[in-house]
């Protein structure tokens, strides 16, 4: 029988996973539709050059 991971640990997993994918797809998707809004603020602008 493999080891295998605790399900708590695979529930941590999946979900830090999804919300960082979530995230990328959503700033990419604001960055395409709306440019300038990330340049006036400054606090976002952080999070799309931290991407």
């Amino acid at each position: 029988m493999p080891q295998m991971a605790p399900l708590w640990w695979e529930m941590i997993y999946m979900t830090i996973t999804s919300m960082l994918i979530l995230m990328s797809i959503l700033i990419y998707h604001n960055n395409m539709m709306n440019p300038t809004k990330t340049y006036k603020n400054k606090k976002y602008n952080f999070l799309t050059w931290k991407w």
